[in-house]
């Protein structure tokens, strides 16, 4: 094959023109007409949406290349050729990152399936997404960015799906998020919002990683491009009934997350409906004797009394309570942080061991954040409470923000409508 000096290595393509005699012998590099790559499609598919391969020919020898891109049946030739632009242009940033990744590389005694494999490695240059993303979330929090820590739980919650510490932008694929997405569709609100978050977070990483003006394409996938992210349920009421609950509390667990999951059910309801991410952050200084002193982790940023709160421990609830601060981490009262990242994962998770449990029990499926619920509409509906008590033991803003700075918060009204609503339930 004669050498094109035009695509030989800067360095050999100089010794190439000053050499005296242009007959010199090198080592021959590939040129593009050596291998080529354009975007087709294999077979038609009834629904007409086709997947889009990359059609790799080298020395006459064509291999196809599976990508993410899906084409409607509209933009699509009847040999198979690509014409919709869209899909053309995403194609073309795939192709550009092939071609870089062959740039200088030895190949022409190769096979077609061993340059496949050379263009698609992108195990070296692949660029740390989860670093990206730290970076990134980082500097929404340096700006004061409402909610930046909402991005923070999107991106722990997927890293964690994942099952890796570190995931680089090619590995983020349509598939991967359509398991994850399926793995969040218990949720109310982190179906839609954590996929969104997320998405935010990847086009970010294009607009750093790319220059489309210049030809640049470090960040090839789109897999966010025909992925569908679900709508958040409409906000309904989540509270059950007095023999929804018993029933719950009765049922003996058949399996460890849903045993786990009944005592802090247990705890989170007898303690007033006391947040699951409230209990995950508790300290051994937040209990003083039997009493639980915190600031409720939501709000305390918020007010000007940080969201304090007092409640006491009632008996219903100590064996419960006991178990959950065994092998608890130094610096945590309870155990919850052993067992899980952080306090959005681990209010995720024991919602999902309290649905397996209802399953099991024959009940409806509740979260975690029913028992809040349940305990306010018991407390005013049941036991016959005011407003204005239910509002005080959940720790709710005052309507009377004035008034409230002249008079001493008095926590035993608390503890009394507590154990009223406890006693019903659970009896004692």
């Amino acid at each position: 094959m004669a050498t094109n000096p035009l695509f030989l290595p800067s360095g050999e393509a100089k010794a190439y023109k000053n050499s005296p005699n242009k007959s010199i012998s090198l080592t021959p590099y590939l040129t593009p007409m050596a291998t080529s790559f354009k975007p087709k499609i294999r077979k038609r598919r009834a629904s007409g949406f086709h997947s889009v391969y990359i059609l790799c020919t080298h020395n006459d020898k064509p291999v196809y290349i599976k990508t993410d891109l899906v084409v409607q049946d509209s933009g699509v030739t009847d040999k198979g050729d690509i014409t919709d632009p869209r899909v053309l242009m995403r194609a073309s940033a795939i192709i550009c990152t092939y071609y870089d990744r062959l740039q200088g590389k030895r190949i022409d005694n190769l096979t077609a399936k061993e340059v496949v494999e050379i263009a698609t490695d992108s195990a070296v240059e692949d660029i740390p997404f989860s670093d990206f993303a730290e970076a990134y979330i980082r500097k929404l929090s340096d700006r004061g960015v409402k909610r930046a820590d909402n991005y923070r739980y999107a991106l722990n919650s997927f890293i964690s799906f994942a099952g890796k510490p570190s995931i680089g932008f090619s590995e983020v694929t349509s598939k991967l998020l359509r398991q994850w997405i399926e793995s969040l569709a218990h949720t109310k609100r982190a179906k839609s919002m954590y996929p969104t978050l997320l998405k935010a977070i990847f086009n970010a990483g294009m607009e750093e990683y790319n220059d489309y003006d210049r030809g640049v394409v470090r960040v090839a996938n789109r897999p966010f491009e025909f992925l569908k992210i679900p709508s958040g349920d409409t906000p309904e009421k989540r509270s059950v009934s007095v023999e929804q609950l018993r029933a719950f509390f009765a049922h003996a667990p058949k399996g460890r997350q849903a045993r786990y999951a009944q005592d802090v059910a247990r705890v989170s309801f007898c303690l007033a409906g006391m947040n699951v991410a409230d209990l995950y952050e508790l300290t051994p200084d937040n209990l003083q004797w039997d009493k639980l002193c915190y600031h409720r982790a939501k709000t305390k940023g918020k007010r000007s009394d940080k969201a304090y709160m007092e409640v006491s421990i009632p008996p219903q609830a100590m064996e419960a309570f006991a178990r959950l601060t065994e092998d608890a981490r130094d610096g945590y009262l309870l155990n919850l942080s052993a067992r899980y990242y952080d306090r959005h994962t681990c209010t995720s998770y024991i919602s999902r061991g309290i649905t397996k449990h209802c399953k099991e029990a024959g009940l409806p499926p509740m979260t975690s954040y029913a028992l809040r619920h349940s305990w306010a509409t018991i407390a005013r509906n049941e036991v016959g409470a005011s407003e204005e008590d239910v509002a005080f033991a959940l720790n709710h803003i005052s309507a009377h923000k004035v008034t409230d700075r002249y008079i001493r918060k008095d926590y035993a009204r608390v503890d009394k409508l507590n154990a009223e609503v406890v006693k019903l339930v659970l009896g004692g």
